[in-house]
């Protein structure tokens, strides 16, 4: 009798063994790719506790892929140390993991070349310069140092040192090198130079200097050696540069070249008066020199004084120059708004958000701003959205017919919209300095065509958005002139609860919304779903007797849905866990019983 009941229980804890392993297989993890910088580069569900990553062309430029890691460590000496390998082939997850890439430097492979402004001629694309020897650095054998002596330079010139590998069409890269610019400690001036008169040993400022996006900006005519060197433990990349020979007249003196108001309302960009197209912008100064006018109209936007050259180096006027706002008798200011609300702080440039007409004067002996309204009008449409950029052959100055427009929400301040992104509206090569990706990619902003301000990301939110080719749903926010973005997938929504027992309807939502894993061949997608009675709770009273669950398929993101499927709600009558298919092309849904 005990040798029956002992097998009896052997017979069920078998049983309830085998149910729980094929629960744990059946169930669903996240597992979270990220590269070795924390990137995140994708996010899979397991199938029975596997996943597979079926990304290919995992490489770098100078680096070759080593693995996926369960973790990984940053150390205050700028190296890093990887936890356990994971092998994808053979490893069963059992929780939501995150894996993190290691890469492997191959320091001898890579190249470095100066894209830019060489002896006149403008060349920034990496396919070309690689390709010519004259831009390209020695590599020193057995170092992580490049080249080059005896360079000859002309007062304009203007480049960088980059990665002279051309990028790889992979959608994902390593901790690459990529680029090194302009670093005043680190221009010098060789023992013996032949310098200009009004040059001294230590006057390098005169002669070298940052241009845009700190690039090497070259001031005089002359010879130089250039050295470069990257670390291969952190991201330092050292570019030296020491004067040989230097030549030439100095900058022609600012009060030759005179000043221009620059931005949203004219050009951010140069040269500026040469043919006449902004000359309603050039100041006129007095017969001192001292004092600068001009009187312009404009509509909202953003501005500030320059110099009148397409060199940045100059000072520049903004803000923090503007001493005093004076509006004439004659002006009506909108409700509640004093003169001292007419212009506010952007970054450094002065901005405004109404249409006016303004005498501004610039004192260059005291360095003041001072502006008179003229004419003032508040206008009744202050937003049109637009995504610009390099997408449909556009540009960032102005919108385009191409050019996404976004729309707003009904008693809301946030504009949206979806834009699928091509390798057709992949940007020149400095979005693979810029984007992180190591290859080409797109780059994008937030337009607003009324005051002709841009918005993006970062931490001045300003900065560009590098996207690879795919859908995105991007948003903008009146309220903090914010804009988020989201890669679009295709989603389960319907009558969820949240972990507070909240209703979550038919929204997209991150951590609860279940994602659909598109098949190979992109005709299906599918989800397993397990389903609790919600008919009861407030809000889901609607389901009635014939249904405890509801659900559509989306394809979208949390910041909004692009494309609703199912041609309506589908109630599910019973709970338990079932696995739903959605039929991309025809849009409908195919829910079972999971196995």
């Amino acid at each position: 009798m005990k040798r029956k009941t002992l097998a009896v229980l052997l017979s069920v804890l078998l049983v309830v063994s085998a149910v729980l392993v094929l629960t744990a297989c059946n169930k669903e993890y996240t597992i979270t790719f990220r590269n070795s910088n924390n990137a995140k580069m994708d996010e899979l569900q397991t199938v029975k506790g596997k996943v597979e990553y079926t990304k290919k062309n995992l490489t770098a430029d100078d680096r070759v892929f080593d693995g996926w890691y369960d973790s990984l460590t940053n150390n205050a000496d700028g190296t890093q140390t990887y936890g356990k390998k994971v092998d994808l082939a053979t490893t069963t997850f059992d929780k939501d993991t995150t894996l993190y890439a290691k890469w492997t430097l191959i320091g001898e492979s890579v190249g470095y070349c100066l894209p830019g402004v060489i002896n006149g001629v403008t060349d920034w694309d990496l396919v070309t310069v690689v390709e010519t020897a004259a831009r390209k650095l020695t590599h020193q054998e057995g170092t992580n140092v490049y080249t080059m002596t005896d360079l000859t330079l002309k007062q304009g010139d203007s480049f960088k040192v980059v990665s002279a590998v051309p990028a790889k069409t992979g959608e994902w890269a390593g901790q690459v090198k990529i680029e090194a610019g302009y670093s005043q400690a680190t221009v010098k001036i060789a023992e013996g130079a032949t310098l200009p008169d009004d040059v001294d040993g230590t006057d390098t400022e005169v002669l070298i200097s940052a241009g845009d996006m700190n690039n090497i900006s070259i001031l005089r005519d002359m010879k130089v050696d250039i050295r470069f060197e990257y670390s291969d433990i952190s991201d330092d990349c050292v570019v030296t540069v020491t004067i040989k020979e230097a030549s030439g007249a100095p900058k022609a003196p600012i009060s030759e070249l005179g000043f221009i108001i620059v931005g949203s309302i004219s050009s951010w960009n140069g040269p500026f008066a040469a043919d006449g197209q902004y000359k309603d912008f050039i100041m006129t100064p007095d017969a001192a020199k001292v004092i600068y006018k001009a009187t312009v109209s404009f509509n909202p936007g953003a501005f500030k004084i320059k110099v009148n050259e397409s060199d940045w180096n100059r000072d520049n006027y903004g803000f923090a120059q503007l001493m005093g706002v004076t509006v004439e008798d004659t002006v009506v200011l909108p409700e509640g708004v004093t003169k001292d609300d007419i212009f506010t702080d952007d970054g450094g440039n002065i901005t405004t958000k109404y249409k006016m007409t303004a005498e501004i004067e610039l004192d260059t002996e005291n360095g003041i701003i001072t502006i008179n309204v003229t004419a003032l009008e508040e206008l009744t449409e202050t937003h049109q959205m637009y995504i610009v950029g390099t997408i449909g052959g556009g540009n960032f100055d102005q919108v385009y017919e191409t050019a996404v427009k976004l729309t707003k929400g009904e008693n809301s301040t946030v504009w949206s919209g979806k834009i699928t992104i091509t390798e057709d509206d992949y940007g020149p090569d400095w979005t693979i300095a810029q984007g992180g990706f190591n290859a080409k990619c797109a780059a994008i902003k937030v337009k607003n065509n009324v005051d002709k301000l841009d918005y993006g990301i970062g931490e001045n939110g300003k900065g560009n958005i590098f996207l690879l080719a795919g859908d995105y749903y991007v948003t903008y926010d009146e309220k903090d002139n914010s804009v988020k973005f989201e890669a679009c997938a295709y989603y389960i929504v319907g009558t969820f609860v949240d972990a507070e027992d909240k209703n979550v309807n038919f929204t997209v939502k991150d951590g609860l919304t279940p994602k659909l894993t598109v098949s190979q061949d992109g005709l299906t997608a599918t989800a397993t779903l397990t389903v609790t009675d919600v008919s009861e709770k407030e809000g889901y009273t609607w389901l009635g007797e014939d249904g405890v669950f509801a659900v559509q398929a989306v394809y979208g993101t949390s910041l909004g849905v692009a494309q609703w499927f199912g041609g309506g709600n589908t109630k599910i009558a019973a709970a338990g866990t079932y696995t739903i298919t959605l039929t991309i092309e025809s849009g409908a849904l195919s829910i079972v019983a999971a196995e």
